[in-house]
């Protein structure tokens, strides 16, 4: 089987009319219809140093406030009225829904609602088994909570960081610790039990002293859910990495990064979280974020809506920004409806495709070549092949990984998931 290794050039946009024509074959064949629904609000207080979901992105935009946002919103419900009827009567059943960003507490609460109502009006919702939204604390409002509880919240993600002031404004955060504890506290008077705290771990100047006590005050709160992610260093743009190159910040080489992740592994382990995907840890197995495993385990297909969505659908990938350019809220609010990309998933390059894999790792069990086949119309075998799945599998065996591999599917060994994983990424 040829994997493409070059994707290919860049077209003009693709009609919703001609999108829904090119995926529908491989929608209808779909044994599985059950779908993810993303929606991106690429609005935040502020630009964050650590993160390269918008690094590229027009600060003036990103902080916007009043008529642009109203604008996207108004943007976004057009765009969920047109495709939610024509994705339902291709058989799809929405089974999670997941606000991601930006910050998707940036809208208003009468903006909340007005999306809301939109997509219980182009979908019917009554199958969600997970509705989960991301927040930042200072966003975190008691109006907002109560009408996304009216429509079915059932997880919010609080982007906390780091309980440490200092680190806090290292990183460009627009809160504090005490602010993150309110939000917890409001969280909980809204009657959410499943929620999850963001911290990182592994930036510049952050010590792991520092890492590990807002651990210890993340835990002593008893929040139900963490994630502690590995500062990442792929953008050269990131304000904090310019910084690192320049000399004003210092940060760890991999050895101490790769150490930070397992002293953060141990320091929850030891007071009953359980580390059930990489990164991921549950104070029970009702914890669990099951909309991430949903993608990493590649469950059904996923739908994007928002200025820098992407989607899986009927054996296609579908971008609503030209691959490689910097999100453009502008453009979208001019044209909801077409997409940047749509492609055969077997057309993107390996590397691409290798990378996908890598995500599919994260799972306990690893990557079903079922599910893969039937998501991508590639087989995994033939992926494994390609020189760029082949280096990622080898350089992960170097660190220590060993992997099962079968007909079925592919997974690290349970002693060696977590350590190589880590690895991989204290390396990027």
């Amino acid at each position: 089987m040829q994997i493409a290794t070059r994707p290919a050039p860049a077209k003009p946009p693709v009609s919703a009319e001609a999108v829904l024509a090119t995926i529908e074959p491989g929608a209808r064949a779909h044994r599985c219809k059950d779908l993810l629904i993303y929606l991106h609000v690429p609005f935040c207080s502020s630009k964050c140093h650590f993160c390269d979901w918008v690094v590229g992105y027009p600060t003036a935009d990103l902080v916007a406030k009043g008529g642009l946002r109203q604008a996207y919103v108004d943007a976004l419900v057009r765009q969920i009225s047109w495709y939610g009827p024509r994705l339902s009567a291709l058989g799809y059943r929405p089974t999670h829904l997941y606000w991601g960003g930006g910050t998707p507490t940036r809208l208003s609460a009468p903006q909340l609602d007005l999306v809301n109502r939109a997509l219980a009006d182009a979908f019917d919702l009554r199958g969600l088994r997970e509705f989960t939204l991301e927040g930042s604390p200072e966003t975190v409002t008691d109006e907002k909570l109560e009408v996304l509880r009216r429509h079915g919240l059932s997880r919010i993600s609080i982007g906390v960081q780091s309980f440490d002031d200092a680190v806090l404004r290292k990183m460009g955060r627009s809160h504090d610790a005490d602010t993150a504890r309110q939000a917890i506290a409001r969280v909980r008077a809204a009657g959410l039990t499943h929620f999850n705290v963001d911290l990182i771990t592994g930036f510049a100047d952050q010590s792991s002293q520092s890492a590990l006590a807002s651990i210890r005050t993340t835990a002593e709160l008893l929040v139900p859910h963490v994630t502690v992610y590995l500062f990442r260093t792929l953008s050269e743009n990131l304000v904090s990495v310019r910084q690192v190159e320049q000399g004003h910040r210092n940060l760890a080489e991999p050895e101490a990064r790769y150490d930070c992740v397992m002293e953060s592994k141990q320091a929850l382990e030891q007071v009953g979280y359980h580390e059930y995907a990489r990164s991921y840890y549950a104070r029970s197995e009702a914890h669990r974020f099951d909309a991430e495993d949903f993608y990493f385990s590649s469950r059904g297909d996923f739908v994007g809506f928002g200025a820098g969505a992407h989607s899986t659908l009927g054996r296609h990938l579908l971008s609503q920004s030209p691959h490689g350019e910097t999100v453009d809220v502008h453009r979208y609010i001019a044209d909801p409806l077409s997409q940047a990309t749509v492609r055969p998933a077997a057309s993107f390059s390996s590397a691409y495709l290798a990378r996908r894999l890598m995500v599919g790792l994260y799972a306990r069990d690893g990557v079903s070549t079922a599910r893969w086949r039937e998501r991508y119309g590639v087989e995994v075998s033939a992926l494994l092949e390609t020189p760029e799945a082949r280096t990622m599998l080898e350089t992960m065996q170097e660190l220590g990984g060993v992997f099962e591999r079968s007909a079925e599917r592919l997974a690290l060994t349970p002693e060696t998931w977590i350590p190589t994983l880590a690895a991989f990424n204290a390396a990027e």
